[in-house]
């Protein structure tokens, strides 16, 4: 029982794989700033074991609503998420809307339905105070209206989504004009990673992810771009996009040519392709990206154009990679 440390800072969770939930009390201290790890379990848990009587239905477990009243919490909180839920209320409970002193979130599912999950993950909704946030393992189909939001979101700075096993799209969160980060890892039925159907014509005017830095790209077999209106959209579309976007990392995507958006990007220094095995090609609209300093390409066995063709690229030199049949590029 925790409802006696009402003068804790900080609480600590560090490699405690093991841990299947919170202790009860903890909602009792309301001075804590440090809390690394809230483990919450649905109502698979209390299933009756005569050999651990911690899963009996009557034992104390910390719920969610001992979140509810931590608002002094700050720098990072993350949440792993398991089990069977009744409601959307459960999630509200942790009451993150509330903690305006949190800067970072991670959400982590580790099990669950994908309606758990998408129950879940709404009322989870966080302060509009964040600059990061993480969210792993998700089952869902759709995407909670807070992040479609982007007046709401618009402190983020960094989003990084690993490991959500159904989702085709990922929401309209082009818009965030504070995003620097944007990393987005094993999604194995990810097609387009925005579903806006916005007229290209008021791009000009909103251009897409106008702060973004970097973007990392990892383990999308069914990748196609960014999104259906930007692959349909005239060429040299990506000088209404990602002004500032100075690196692009692509792995094991499946792309069979580098995405047209990507075509007229002003600012871009870094491209890097690995580990993909239906890219074809380089366009020719490469030669146009007068600011690039590197351009790696690395096991991409089907690639049948060469860097070495594009000679209008002064600035560059160019280098073979080390093994044969020139899979391998490096040019920087």
């Amino acid at each position: 029982d925790m409802s006696k440390l009402v003068k804790l800072r900080a609480l600590r969770v560090i490699d405690c794989e093991k841990l299947r939930h919170m202790p009860v009390g903890l909602g009792n201290c309301t001075g804590l700033q440090k809390l690394d790890v809230f483990v919450a379990k649905g109502q698979s848990l209390g299933r009756t074991n005569p050999n651990n009587p911690s899963d009996s239905d009557d034992y104390e477990v910390g719920r969610l609503v001992e979140l509810n009243r931590l608002n002094n919490l700050k720098g990072k909180l993350r949440i792993e998420v398991d089990g069977k839920w009744s409601s959307e209320s459960e999630a509200r409970a942790a009451n993150l809307q509330g903690k305006e002193k949190l800067t970072a979130l991670e959400i982590k599912f580790v099990g669950g339905s994908s309606r758990d999950n998408e129950m879940m993950l709404q009322g989870f909704q966080p302060n509009a105070n964040l600059m990061d946030l993480w969210i792993r393992g998700y089952g869902g189909e759709r995407i909670p209206s807070w992040i479609d939001d982007n007046d709401y979101l618009s402190n983020l700075e960094q989003i990084t989504i690993s490991n959500w096993r159904t989702c085709v799209f990922l929401g309209s969160f082009g818009r965030l004009r504070r995003l620097k980060l944007l990393v987005i890892v094993d999604l194995p039925n990810l097609e387009y990673i925005e579903s806006t159907t916005t007229d290209p014509s008021a791009l000009s005017a909103a251009p897409l992810l106008p702060s973004l830095e970097v973007l990392r790209l990892k383990s999308l077999p069914k990748w196609k771009g960014w999104s259906t209106m930007c692959a349909s959209s005239s060429s040299g579309a990506g000088a209404i996009i990602f002004p500032r976007l100075r690196r692009i990392e692509l792995q094991s995507v499946g792309l069979e040519i580098v995405p047209e958006e990507f075509q007229g990007l002003s600012s871009l220094q870094y491209l890097q392709i690995w580990d993909s095995d239906r890219l074809k090609g380089i366009p020719e609209w490469i030669e146009t990206l007068t600011y690039l300093k590197e351009l790696v390409i690395w096991d991409c066995p089907q690639l049948t154009s060469s860097p070495e063709q594009m000679v209008k690229l002064s600035n560059l030199h160019f280098e073979r990679g080390p093994y044969s049949e020139g899979k391998q590029w490096f040019v920087g």
